[in-house]
């Protein structure tokens, strides 16, 4: 036994004395670590047990030496662990890959920085995590005191900085942050009426040598444009930025950092003339954006001005994959003559002519969609540029569009080819003066319905409702009627009074639609379809199911044209049995469900159809009432 003494801390608050090791732990550490560590652990576990039995009756100035023993081979006995034998390198990799997929609510404010806990596991892995300066680097989101301690044990790692005002204050350590540009990796910035813009990006003056991801975002009450353009930005350019998202920010196309690796461009301005950028701009700007995937503009596509020659399609975006464009049609339609995307680029046009003094421009929107389809790069497949599938909504709410948050609009969906979802989609305002007629003349002009095999109108009412959104005869005839490949035609929600007699075959027997075979009404108010009004202005009634059932049983077609009724209000058993009885060749199938009525909000199932007559007679009779 050695006769020297150690120091040894005991706790928080104390430290004592006591006596050395004794020589069998002293063997049993020495001899264990120069062999296996199956061996040294079976080693240390047997020493616990002998020390074990020391403990009942040790003489008192032995019990310091005992505790110590213990605690001694304990931690040798951990430090065998498999967590404690990963080499740091790859552990703070494996920390790394561990906080990576974090995410952090931005409007809660985080007190413990993600790395904190990690530390406090043992002795290793807290030196480990505090040498490890990219495990600091993340500023997002944290109390100014934990900003500032993981700021401080940063070094010199690439930062990423989200600020959002209110809920955060904006602290010296985010000045501190922000002015070395040369550090930052990904900036998100958020502007209030209470945190001026100015003052955020006028840190961000200098270049930015490995920023990857900048996305600055100002609120609806933060001034007008001119009084937020900062004075310098990004001036030493930003080489490596793959991510670029400016929300109202004021700063000018000419100001605009570019980098040969942007993948995501995303710009939302203030429809005013003096953010417009020149058309020149934005085409060179774009030519040295060769990986571009992603393409958002809101407001910031060049005025046309309807001078100068056509664009000839100057810029080839390659990669293009998804694109956005909200502006006026006469914009957009100058736009997009100067590009050239793939034609499996997914595209999302939203027209906002209704905001301005001159209304809806069918013309300048079907020139639009020309010229999209102009741009497309050819693919060697033919079938790729037809639209096989088409839906068309009288009412459709947009979560994305900011101009009509909360304002039912008109939408159209293009299916390409044998793609799963919609390669084109098209919303605009319900504007008066544009009947869905005048519409889908227009896109059937602009885009080859030739291989159309689907088509869906959805939330098209009566005329009475609205004249611009139901679909008349003739429209049903001239558009759709000569397709030779439309096969399914849906009604959800829509007027069937002006598709059925479009069913009827034509003079000298043939047939529009020669290759329909799939009829479905969904939702359709099937009582209300039923209704009509004499001279007089008296309501009857007409029986619209032995109308349709005659016109399908006039067809000449040899196959059997399947009818499906789903959720159909008032169409009831005797319909159904009706059109069977007409035309037996006929495939009806009917949910039994009398329907739950969208404009009615009322269910009927489970009434026998003697009592669903008296509730349509004084359903009418009321009606005409209220008239009188």
């Amino acid at each position: 036994m050695s006769t020297s003494k150690e120091t040894v801390n005991m706790g928080a608050t104390q430290s004592v004395t006591v006596p050395p090791v004794s020589d069998a732990t002293k063997t049993c550490l020495e001899e264990g670590r120069n062999t296996g560590t199956r061996a040294f652990l079976e080693k240390i576990k047997q020493r616990l047990v002998e020390l074990d039995h020391e403990l009942p009756v040790p003489p008192p100035e032995a019990l310091l030496r005992l505790a110590y023993e213990i605690r001694l081979l304990k931690e040798n006995q951990n430090a065998l662990s498999p967590a404690c034998r990963i080499p740091p390198e790859l552990l703070a990799r494996i920390f790394t890959l561990l906080l990576k997929p974090m995410t952090i609510d931005g409007w809660s404010m985080t007190r413990q920085h993600p790395v904190i806990p990690l530390s406090h596991v043992c002795r290793d892995w807290r030196a480990t995590s505090l040498q490890c300066a990219s495990l600091w680097s993340n500023l997002s989101y944290l109390t100014p005191r934990t900003m500032e301690l993981a700021f401080s044990r940063s070094g010199t790692a690439p930062l990423e900085i989200a600020f959002v005002p209110g809920r955060h204050l904006f602290t010296d350590v985010h000045r501190k942050a922000l002015s070395q540009t040369e550090r930052l990796l990904s900036v998100e910035l958020y502007s209030a009426p209470n945190h001026t813009f100015r003052a955020f990006v006028s840190f961000l003056s200098e270049g930015a040598p490995i920023l990857e991801k900048l996305s600055l975002k100002c609120g609806p009450n933060t001034g007008q444009p001119q009084h937020r353009e900062p004075d310098v930005f990004l001036q030493g350019g930003a080489p490596s930025l793959r991510r670029l998202e400016l929300v109202q920010t004021g700063i000018p196309w000419s100001k605009l950092p570019v980098s040969a690796h942007l993948t995501h461009l995303i710009i939302d301005e203030w429809d005013t003339l003096a953010l417009r950028p020149e058309m020149d701009e934005v085409v060179a700007f774009l030519k040295q954006t060769p990986v571009l995937q992603y393409l958002d503009l809101s407001s910031i596509i060049p005025y046309n001005m309807g001078y100068g020659g056509a664009g000839r399609h100057q810029v080839r975006l390659q990669a293009l994959q998804e694109m956005r464009l909200q502006d006026d049609s006469n914009n957009i339609f100058y736009f997009l003559s100067y590009l050239q995307i793939p034609v499996n680029t997914k595209t999302k046009v939203i027209f906002t002519d209704e905001l301005d003094e001159f209304g809806i421009d069918i013309e300048a929107i079907g020139l639009s969609i020309a010229a999209l389809k102009a741009s497309w790069i050819r693919d060697g497949n033919p079938r790729s540029r037809m639209v096989t599938k088409f839906e068309f909504s009288g009412s459709f709410f947009d979560e994305d569009d900011d101009n009509f948050q909360g304002e039912p609009l008109l939408s159209a969906g293009f299916w390409m080819g044998d793609n799963q979802g919609p390669g084109l989609v098209i919303t605009l305002a319900r504007d008066e003066s544009v009947s869905v007629h005048e519409l889908l003349s227009t896109f059937s002009k602009s885009i080859d319905f030739s291989s159309l095999q689907s088509f869906t109108l959805a939330d098209s009412g009566a005329p009475s409702q609205d004249r611009t959104l139901a679909l008349p005869c003739q429209a049903w005839m001239t558009i759709f009627g000569p397709l030779t490949s439309l096969k399914t035609i849906k009604l959800e929600r829509s007027w069937p009074r002006g598709f059925i007699p479009a069913l009827h075959p034509a003079d000298g027997g043939s047939a529009y639609f020669p290759a329909l075979s799939t009829i479905i009404f969904e939702g359709v108010d099937w009582f209300a379809a039923q209704l009509e009004r004499d001279g007089n202005g008296r309501k009857s009634r007409i029986e619209l199911a032995g109308w349709l059932g005659s016109v399908l049983h006039d067809r000449s077609e040899s196959r059997a044209i399947e009818l499906r009724f789903e959720d159909c209000y008032g169409f009831k058993g005797k319909d159904y049995g009706m059109i069977r009885a007409i035309s037996p060749r006929l495939h009806v199938e009917w949910d039994g469900c009398h329907g739950y009525c969208h404009i009615h909000g009322s269910y009927h199932n489970g009434q026998s159809d003697s009592e669903e007559d008296e509730d349509y007679d004084e359903e009418g009779e009321e009606e005409d009432e209220e008239e009188g």
